[in-house]
């Protein structure tokens, strides 16, 4: 043996297989030559083919990926990434990858309690479930298909095609029925807080209108116990506002028809017994016939604490000889406001005046307002008034005097206050 050269001689005994190999070298796992108790020796340092460097055969699970494996993580673990047989985890292998699937039962069936894409079935993956009528896979509750995994139906709170509304219940008493169409009167379900009845018929006449609403004076339509109904407040015109038909001495002028009606069918009175003006009673002369009385510019203006009408007001103006007053000018207007005033400090709860739209139907326009001149006609209201601001509205048809500042506005005829009357001299 040479020292630092040799590490053994056995002479003519030197075998690669032996004690001693024949380069003089001790026999060594990488050796390139397989010695008992090794496996294999390939005399390499890759563990990453058959033979390992501990000189042991390359098996699955020892920690390197060799020949024929995917992975090898050195364990036996099969909820990692790489599962027994050294196969990289896939879905569908069995093995339920931590983290990665929340199941995998290795087979290629949706529809049992693992899907193809190893996933918890739910509502919504677009495979049908047990206990699911169907499943789309989207978040629409206006398809083929609810959110809860429901074929859709009237009544589940979605509008659906063929339908018209949906409110999610079973209720024909709301703003839409059980059949997923819209209330509508005349359907014979009442529509809770927006119909009074509703018997799903035609016929106005009956206890319920055409309108769904309870028959009443003024509605319309002549219903048991009415003699009348021309479907509006006014007591001016051939059907009263209690349903029974206008007539001479009811107390309510007809217009275009009578002349006068002051309730009675007595002569005498200045209204005859047919309602018309009787010309055998002169208009009175001179200017003392109201509680108080002006003369101004070649008229006779007379103030009546009456509390009448407007219309029971014309009347009597008329009786009078005159016409309720017809104000021209701010000139005119505020003489008539002193004289009003001078005779009542406490005025201001409005007084009649002549200026009217009844009948017109646009009493919220200036432009509608016309003066009763009485036996004398009418005329329209000229270039000049004296409204308020705001005024005229809808509150009524006939028109007063009424705050200290001498405007008007308009108000329901058939309201009772003081009136004044104008007669020219």
């Amino acid at each position: 043996v040479r020292k630092g050269v040799e590490a053994c001689d056995a002479g003519e005994k030197n075998a690669d297989d032996g004690a001693c190999t024949n380069a003089c070298k001790l026999p060594t796992c990488g050796d390139g030559v397989l010695q008992p108790g090794e496996e294999c020796d390939d005399g390499n340092p890759n563990n990453y083919d058959g033979c390992l460097t501990t000189c042991l055969k390359a098996t699955c699970g020892d920690g390197f990926a060799g020949p024929g494996e995917e992975c090898d993580d050195g364990n036996q673990d099969n909820s990692d990434s790489c599962v027994k047989g050294c196969k990289t985890a896939a879905c569908g292998d069995g093995c339920v990858w931590a983290g990665m699937e929340q199941c995998d039962d290795a087979n290629k069936v949706d529809g049992d309690g693992c899907t193809n894409a190893c996933k918890l079935p739910k509502c919504g993956d677009a495979v049908v479930q047990q206990g699911e009528e169907c499943d789309d896979g989207n978040q629409s509750n206006f398809d083929a298909c609810t959110n809860a995994c429901l074929l859709p139906v009237c009544g589940d709170g979605f509008v659906q095609a063929g339908e018209s509304c949906d409110d999610g219940n079973k209720s024909n008493y709301d703003a839409c029925r059980n059949t997923c169409v819209p209330a509508a009167c005349g359907d014979g379900f009442l529509w809770i807080g927006i119909e009074a009845c509703d018997d799903g018929n035609g016929n106005n006449a009956d206890g319920c209108t055409n309108a769904c609403k309870l028959p009443t004076c003024g509605d319309g339509v002549v219903q048991p116990g009415e003699q009348c109904d021309d479907g509006n407040s006014s007591n001016n015109d051939s059907c009263l506002n209690n349903c029974t038909p206008a007539s001479c001495g009811d107390g309510w002028l007809r217009t275009g028809v009578e002349q006068c009606d002051d309730g009675n069918n007595l002569g005498g009175d200045g209204c005859l017994a047919n309602c018309q003006l009787d010309p055998l009673n002169p208009a009175v002369q001179g200017c003392d016939n109201g509680d108080s009385n002006l003369v101004w510019n070649n008229s006779c203006y007379m103030f009546f604490i009456g509390d009448l009408d407007w219309y029971g007001a014309r009347i009597k103006c008329i009786q009078n000889g005159g016409y309720l007053v017809q104000v021209t000018s701010s000139q005119e207007n505020a003489k008539v406001a002193v004289f009003l005033y001078g005779y009542n400090p406490a005025w201001g709860a409005g007084t009649w005046m002549g200026l009217n739209a009844i009948g017109k139907g646009c009493e919220a326009t200036v432009g509608c307002y016309s003066w009763d001149l009485g036996l004398l006609g009418s005329q329209s209201l000229g270039p000049w008034n004296n409204f308020s601001p705001g005024q005229p509205n809808w509150t009524g048809e006939c028109v007063q005097f009424y705050e200290i500042d001498y405007k008007w506005n308009n108000r329901p005829c058939d309201e009772q206050k003081d009136f004044i009357c104008e007669r020219p001299l």
